[in-house]
Order: C-alpha cells, then structure tokens, then sequence
C-alpha cells in the first residue's frame, strides 16, 4: 500500500487491526482532473470477520468504532456481525477537518469522490445512495447486506473519543481522532509483547515495526484507561 503521510498509516493500521481490507490512495481512471480524482482509504470488513493468534483467542476489535457506527446509522443489532461494513475514509493531520468544503467546488469534489468509491464497491444504482450518504454520512445497501460509511480521521481534536460530525461546511461523517487510533494500536502491540512466547504479527510498515520496538524495549510508557481497548484480545467475540 502506498501512504502519503504518516497520518494515513496510522489510520490505515487502526482500520486493518479492526479487521478491513483497504486500498489506499485509490486513483479513480477517467476522473476530471481536479474533480473526484482520489480516495484516501476505501476499506471492508466482511460481516463476522474474525482474526485468531497462536492459542485460537479472537484479536477484538475497537468496540467504540462499532458501537459509534451503530449509533450513526441508528441500529441497535451488533452491527460488525450482522453486516458487511464499508468505509470511505478521508484522512487529515491538521487543524483541517475531513470532508470540509468552503464552496459549491469543493463539495462537488467530494461527491464526485463518494460516488466514485460506491462505483467501486459495485452499488448501483449511485443516485439511490448518494443522498443518504451525503446527509447521513451512512447508507444502507440491503443487495449485499452492506453499510456505507463515511469517516474522517483527524488530528485537531484535544478528545481522543470517536464521535459523530454533522457540522455546517462538512459532510457528515464518523469522526476518528487519529490520537484514538494510535492508542488502540499501542494497546494491541502492548497487550501481544507482554504475554511469554506471542509473536507480533510482521505487518509491511516501518510505522508499525516502530511502534513495536518502542513498546518492546519499553522506550515509551504506555496506560490503557479506555473501556473500548481493555476487551481487545482477552477472549473470542461473538
């Protein structure tokens, strides 16, 4: 995969510790040149996905992405099992907040982008998507049992929890501080690094290897305190 920012790897590696599939920077062929000509992370997760270590204990995933993508898209069931989860991620590493727009240019670029993803994830027809996913930052594709989420990952947030943006200028979205990201990751390398004999698993990311020789060798201290990474492989989820 192809980063342009460490801001997109880490963001990347919360989504494929959460148990997506992903294609990064995704140029769109025959796209306008300055319109809808790029997505910055498009990312599945077939429903029950499940990833086992050594002794077959379940890696859990992030349960406040789940529970926050429920919340959303306004459903009460255990959404990660019931259905299959698309998400199109917009990263930034600034004060910019993802899918903002300033103007009418700006907005259609960023539809253009959406229907070019939804395109891409075989959802036809767009025009009875697009709506719902601009207004609602969610859609529901009943075909494949799919939902559609757009998210944004940001580093200009001083509250490490996800949270949902339905602001003026911005398209809704699921809001994903990359401060949040990073310590689910932290938690999973820490967790796997302290039990006797656990092999890491040697993903392709300097970022990721790094973060691994840090924990290790104890360089960086690390405190869990959130309630959403303290089930993270401890046992199978359902």
């Amino acid at each position: 995969m192809y980063f342009k920012s460490v801001y997109e790897e880490v963001a990347s590696l919360y989504l494929r510790l959460n148990g997506f599939f992903q294609a990064t920077n995704y140029v769109f062929e025959g796209s306008e040149p300055i319109r809808g000509k790029e997505v910055d992370i498009i990312a599945l997760r077939p429903m029950n996905s499940m990833e086992q270590w050594g002794n077959g204990q379940a890696y859990n995933p992030d349960k406040e992405l789940f529970e926050k993508i429920c919340e959303l898209c306004n459903i009460c069931s255990n959404v990660k099992d019931q259905y299959n989860i698309a998400i199109i991620a917009d990263v930034k590493g600034t004060q910019t907040r993802p899918w903002r727009y300033r103007n009418g240019n700006e907005k259609q670029r960023h539809v253009q982008r959406v229907e070019n993803a939804l395109g891409l994830l075989g959802i036809t027809p767009i025009s009875n998507y697009i709506k719902d996913l601009l207004e609602c930052g969610y859609a529901f594709y009943n075909k494949n049992r799919l939902v559609v989420v757009l998210a944004g990952f940001h580093a200009g947030s001083e509250n490490n929890a996800i949270d949902i943006s339905r602001n003026n200028g911005t398209i809704a979205h699921l809001s994903i501080p990359l401060s949040h990201a990073a310590k689910f990751i932290l938690g999973r390398i820490k967790r796997f690094t302290d039990k006797k004999g656990a092999n890491i698993v040697q993903y392709p990311s300097p970022i990721f290897q790094a973060l691994v020789f840090l924990v290790r060798n104890k360089i960086i201290s690390f405190q869990e305190d959130s309630p959403s990474n303290s089930q993270q492989g401890s046992e199978h989820h359902n």
